[in-house]
């Protein structure tokens, strides 16, 4: 995962957070319609990642999407299913 100030980007798949000021916080490809703080928008990307690797790494998932206050299915099926920009 590569990190700047504006934005928080994976080396392994499409998505991204990057800061958006106008909802004074982060916004994910996969989350579109939430605002996140920058801990939260960290484990979405790295969420990403992680459910783009051979043999999903279930444990590692089931915290990250619990960071985003998600389960583990629901997670997947929005990481895998769209793409908002």
């Amino acid at each position: 995962m590569k990190i700047t100030a504006s934005e928080m980007a994976s080396t392994t798949t499409r998505h991204k957070a990057r800061w958006d000021a106008g909802r004074a916080g982060w916004v994910v490809t996969w989350l579109p319609n939430k605002v996140l703080g920058a801990a939260q928008a960290k484990a979405a990307v790295e969420l990403a990642e992680c459910a783009g690797t051979r043999g999903r790494k279930s444990g590692r998932l089931a915290v990250l999407a619990a960071q985003l206050g998600m389960t583990t299915a629901d997670a997947l099926d929005a990481v895998t299913g769209r793409t908002a920009w």
